[in-house]
């Protein structure tokens, strides 16, 4: 497993990237072993003024805005076509068929981040191997650079924990005969 780890700060949250990569070997044993669902961090342990965000959630949300501006867009377009023009082709309908292409195009932008989104355990704080293996990526923001240093070691020592349930089921256990 490899990690990375960044600070950075927007506005007043201090956000914790964390990147993590599986080897095939881990991959293999997460997905045997039936280990998706076991959770790396949950929010409320660390800090109460911390939030969990996975990178995609925001072309999520960003797809039904542009999905309310393209509906927009679309309703104002017709009638200024038609009263316009006749022929067809001035603003009005220019404003139509730019409204129709963002709609379609909305989306593309809502990818992978809805499913995130109506994740009902990503929504309570939590982070699973699961969303890790498919993400990759995921963020945790506090309100103090020192709730982002302590979720830093948070995180380091549950994606340690992870490493060690990883390990210990690459193999099924051996027999051992002992007396008591």
């Amino acid at each position: 497993m490899r990690v990375s780890i960044k600070h950075r700060q927007e506005g007043q949250q201090h956000i914790v990237d964390c990147n993590v990569e599986f080897s095939d070997d881990e991959r293999k044993i997460i997905e045997t072993r039936a280990l998706r669902d076991y959770v790396v961090t949950q929010t409320g342990r660390t800090s109460s003024a911390v939030t969990a965000v996975a990178a995609p959630m925001a072309f999520g949300c960003a797809g039904g805005a542009v999905r309310i501006v393209a509906g927009i867009a679309t309703f104002v377009g017709i009638p200024i076509g038609i009263v316009g023009s006749s022929g067809g082709g001035g603003p009005g309908w220019i404003i139509f068929w730019l409204g129709v292409a963002l709609f379609i195009g909305s989306f593309f932008i809502a990818g992978s981040g809805e499913a995130i989104a109506d994740n009902a355990a990503f929504k309570a704080g939590n982070v699973t191997v699961g969303q890790i293996l498919d993400q990759k990526h995921f963020w945790l923001g506090a309100d103090t650079p020192g709730e982002a240093k302590s979720l830093d070691l948070h995180i380091r020592e549950q994606l340690g924990n992870l490493k060690s349930l990883i390990s210990s089921n690459a193999e099924v256990g051996q027999s051992d005969t002992f007396e008591l």
